[in-house]
């Protein structure tokens, strides 16, 4: 055996483990942002399915609040539940995508207009409606993403 057979084999040994190593790294960097999309989406997909819940139990506690008992005062209890339903919306807002808060804060900028009888039933229905449907479209779209 000659010295460059030895020289020839020991570069192509040499040349054939450098592309398997950085196929295999491309395989693997692949691999992780894949993994990290479907974490990104999973977490997405949960925020707003919160957010979502949050802002039901808060339009129910609005609506509560604004149905007069038969006295004519505010219920106690109802003003406890707009509070906690307020606290509980205002903690899981900021983990909303901005474009579901954007309608959310919108929705809720009308829903309080409502509440204190400075806007009709039927505007804050539309907006809470157009809420829904971004938050809709949000999930949508993280489901879509991931084909």
């Amino acid at each position: 055996m000659s010295m460059w057979d030895v020289v020839v084999g020991g570069g192509l040994t040499l040349a054939g483990t450098v592309v398997t190593q950085t196929v295999a790294a491309r395989i693997a960097t692949k691999s992780r942002r894949a993994e990290r999309r479907a974490a990104s989406d999973e977490y997405d997909r949960t925020a707003i399915a919160l957010v979502q819940d949050a802002a039901k139990d808060y339009r129910s506690a609005l609506v509560r609040y604004n149905t007069p008992v038969i006295s004519g005062e505010v219920d106690p209890d109802a003003e406890s539940e707009l509070k906690a339903a307020r606290m509980g919306f205002q903690a899981v807002l900021h983990r909303a995508p901005p474009k579901v808060v954007a309608r959310l804060e919108r929705w809720l900028a009308v829903a309080l207009k409502w509440s204190q009888e400075e806007q009709s039933a039927e505007t804050e229905a539309a907006t809470w409606d157009a809420a829904m449907k971004a938050c809709g479209a949000a999930v949508r779209s993280t489901l879509s993403s991931r084909k």
